[in-house]
């Protein structure tokens, strides 16, 4: 993903439309879920058997399968999630060029992104799977999204999903940690992307575009003084229209109230080409 691109889409598509001053692929299984055993059918017993005909043997109960234990820093790190989740966030996001900041309104759910480009402040704000995109533009038009219908692959399906991380970390298979610093292997598969079509289909992407690596990709993460999420990085191999995308979610504050409108005036809906790829 790239910042800059993502809003270049924005400006380019309403300037041309003189309005603008800008995984469908197979979900993933949820993280915990597993094959039903099926269960065993009892053979015939003696007493219902032909005269003179040899009983069934009963059928071999099938082997049941343990799940592979969860190492005690992959515990610490889902318990660092659900510290936050519900609260208040104030964060960064970047890609390893831009960096945008971002608030979470616990409240209403919604998310904000807000990032300077060649002096435009340019906002991207997401209420469940409705994204809506502002900037500085003629007019101060405010585009509407459907978020769930965003192309994989498009520079705007990241942006969509603001909190992706939260999620991410259910993927963690392995982890070391050194003091507040965990070093772990991320499995797109085993992510859990809850509830939202927007986080299937931008996790359905990822892993497609990861290919065979998709199941171990090296991710960092850190976590405060209180066992709070702090941090986590990761790299997407060619996420980025055929290139490697680098993800680094910072939360920066906890603690302060946030509070997040949803766009009322001059809001359009969005032109076919930004859902484009």
């Amino acid at each position: 993903m790239r910042w800059r691109s993502a809003i270049a889409v924005a400006v380019v598509a309403g300037l041309a439309l003189g309005c603008l001053a800008g995984c469908g692929g197979t979900r993933p299984a949820p993280a915990g879920l597993a094959d039903a055993l099926v269960p065993e059918r009892p053979g015939p017993s003696a007493s219902s058997s032909p005269s003179g005909a040899r009983p069934s043997r009963p059928s071999r109960p099938s082997p049941t399968v343990s799940p592979s234990p969860v190492s005690v820093p992959v515990m610490e790190l889902r318990a660092a999630v659900a510290k936050i989740n519900g609260q208040d966030l104030r964060f960064s996001l970047g890609d390893g060029i831009a960096v945008a900041e971002g608030r979470h309104d616990a409240a209403t759910g919604a998310t904000e992104l807000v990032r300077l480009v060649d002096g435009w402040k340019v906002t991207a704000s997401v209420f469940g799977d409705t994204l809506y995109l502002a900037g500085r533009v003629p007019g101060d038009t405010v585009f509407r999204l459907a978020a769930d219908q965003l192309p994989a692959g498009g520079t705007l399906l990241p942006t969509a999903v603001p909190l992706a991380a939260l999620l991410l970390v259910s993927g963690i298979t392995q982890a070391e940690v050194d003091t507040n610093t965990y070093t772990g292997r991320l499995d797109l598969t085993k992510v859990d992307p809850g509830s939202s079509p927007t986080m299937q289909r931008l996790l359905g992407h990822l892993a497609r575009q990861a290919g065979d690596r998709a199941s171990d990709l090296a991710c960092t993460a850190t976590v405060d003084g209180f066992g709070r999420l702090a941090s986590f990085r990761t790299t997407f191999p060619k996420a980025d229209r055929g290139h490697d995308m680098h993800y680094d979610f910072v939360v920066m504050d906890v603690e302060s109230s946030v509070t997040i409108q949803m766009p009322s005036t001059g809001i359009v809906e969005a032109p076919p080409v930004m859902y484009e790829p």
